[in-house]
């Protein structure tokens, strides 16, 4: 399955897409590994109430900072700072269609891969509540998909939501689940 993503996604670059200079620039990371038994997984994090988002089920990520040189870097960096990996054999094979978040962000997201079976995680409690470990084929399957309905700054929203045992993704983290199972399912 790595083979397939991994060629749809490098055929794609939205690195350099701007969706508005006012927008504050982010990326996260859709980090992708194979257990011992080859079976492709990523990872998802609850947010801790000291953040911004607090309690939302999400990719690591964050903020572009100076020092960063480009958001890949970013999101690499916050995914070592967030759930302390390490991020030195991680191979950025692509990147997808940017989104905005309700609290004023441009969110990038880049898929990497690891060959590291057994990941070692250091959870920075501040920011991460808890970690998930997901198989690919938990977000592909159709039984964890839903319609999410929540309340907005003015009105009811409606879209697109994925179920992970108790925890529903929903907003900017669903959108990205629904292009990179878009993309793999090509």
């Amino acid at each position: 399955m790595i083979k397939q993503i991994r060629k749809t996604i490098s055929m794609h670059d939205y690195s350099n897409i701007n969706l508005g200079p006012n927008l504050i620039q982010a990326s996260i990371l859709i980090l992708l590994f194979q257990d011992k038994n080859r079976k492709l997984h990523t990872i998802l994090q609850k947010r801790s109430q000291n953040v911004h988002h607090p309690g939302e089920i999400g990719f690591p990520g964050g903020r572009f900072e100076k020092a960063d040189r480009d958001l890949a870097r970013t999101a690499l960096r916050e995914t070592n700072e967030e759930i302390g990996i390490d991020v030195s054999d991680v191979e950025i094979i692509g990147n997808l269609h940017p989104t905005t978040t309700r609290m004023g962000y441009s969110m990038h997201t880049y898929v990497g891969y690891t060959k590291q079976k057994e990941l070692k995680f250091k959870i920075r409690k501040s920011e991460v509540e808890k970690l998930m470990i997901i198989p690919v084929t938990h977000l592909l399957n159709t039984n964890n998909h839903l319609q999410v309905t929540w309340q907005g700054q003015n009105r009811l929203l409606s879209a697109a939501g994925f179920r992970i045992g108790s925890e529903i993704i929903f907003g900017a983290t669903a959108r990205v689940v629904s292009e990179f199972i878009s993309l793999i399912q090509r």
